[in-house]
């Protein structure tokens, strides 16, 4: 039998049948609540976890006749289960299969110009234009226009924040101060995890003339409130989505239909990365569990789709009920209660088990 191999606050090994069964949950899920708006012809830029592989997904139930994803995974091999992604993808196929859905997938990076090229050659191929692109990469390296490598930084911009960080690996928490980012980790962070790539992917798609003339795409972003805003808003993370604010208003200005989506926090691969946001992240499953108004990335996906996101201004709000006064009340007296000790005040078990699962661990058979 697989088991998890954890360090820190990542599962590096998956469970494919596992990762199969998970995704088979999350379907019939799906298909117990209502059907959303119904798009054709779908393109995921970052299918294989967290909110693109849920779009994916609920486009899928939806009724979507065909679907293209980007994804850059490792496959399993002699020596390796594969990565949870790979097997999510795969899984994902599978359904697709079932529903008569034309589904292809590229592993393939996505920041490169080649795949592009391969992703409009498919669209052509199928001889569709699509009508919903969603970009929702969650990379830490790309090359830039020289061939070199820039990585992200997760950083406040203010030095000495601490905090307690997870790890899981040991079921414990410790204390981690956090030094501040300097300019060129802010730069290569919003080149990253900004806008630009989402801006280029559509233009590309334009010029290739593959979208439709209604064409939507949705690109994912987080707020927070003022309980995570040193680590998030006000870091290197939050200057990378307030440049993916901005590209959203630049394409609009292109005639491009192009929304943000500000979702919760939610449990993803990618967010417990994140330094110091574990504690928030749990303490906040822990508040909504309690009045029954707890989400996963597929119900947001589910509610986004049925036209339950709140139009503010720009931006489509999915995290209302995180930032509900009483909520974020309720957090910041959970995350007071806790040490790096005790954390009996916030979901430490259900957001570990929601982990495993996502890796094909822990599920039930």
């Amino acid at each position: 039998m697989i088991q998890p191999d954890i360090k820190g606050s990542v599962v590096r090994n998956s469970n494919p049948d596992g990762c199969h069964q998970y995704l088979g949950q999350q379907w019939q899920i799906l298909n117990g609540k209502p059907a959303g708006k119904r798009y054709n012809n779908v393109l995921v830029l970052g299918c294989s976890s967290g909110f693109g592989l849920a779009s994916r997904l609920a486009t899928l139930r939806n009724g979507a006749q065909t679907s293209i994803g980007v994804c850059f995974e490792r496959p399993a091999s002699e020596s390796h289960s594969g990565s949870a992604g790979w097997h999510l993808d795969q899984a994902f196929h599978t359904l697709a299969e079932q529903q008569n859905h034309r589904a292809v997938t590229f592993n393939a990076d996505a920041f490169l110009e080649q795949t592009k090229q391969q992703v409009i050659e498919q669209i052509k191929a199928f001889g569709k234009k699509f009508d919903l692109v969603i970009y929702s990469l969650a990379a830490g390296v790309k090359l830039d226009d020289q061939g070199n490598k820039i990585r992200s930084s997760i950083l406040p911009t203010t030095d000495g924040l601490k905090g307690l960080q997870v790890d899981l690996e040991n079921d414990r928490f410790f204390e981690m101060e956090l030094p501040a980012a300097n300019a060129q980790q802010v730069a290569d962070t919003v080149s990253i995890m900004g806008g630009e790539d989402w801006q280029s992917w559509l233009q590309a798609l334009r010029t290739a003339d593959v979208l439709s003339d209604d064409c939507t795409s949705y690109n994912y972003s987080y707020l927070g409130s003022e309980l995570n805003a040193p680590v998030y808003r006000e870091g290197s993370l939050g200057a990378a989505k307030e440049h993916m604010h901005q590209t959203a208003e630049q394409l609009r200005s292109q005639g491009f239909n192009a929304s943000v989506v500000v979702c919760k926090a939610l449990v993803t691969k990618a967010s417990l990365f994140i330094p110091l946001m574990a504690p928030y992240v749990m303490a906040l499953k822990a508040e909504l569990n309690a009045r029954n108004q707890e989400e996963n990335v597929f119900d947001q996906m589910a509610r986004l789709f049925a036209g339950g996101a709140e139009q503010e201004g720009d931006l489509l709000r999915l995290d209302n009920l995180e930032l509900a006064a009483d909520v974020q009340a309720g957090i910041k007296a959970r995350i007071e209660q806790m040490s790096a000790e005790q954390f009996d005040s916030i979901d430490y078990a259900g957001v570990k088990q929601e982990l495993l699962a996502m890796h094909g661990f822990g599920l039930e058979g």
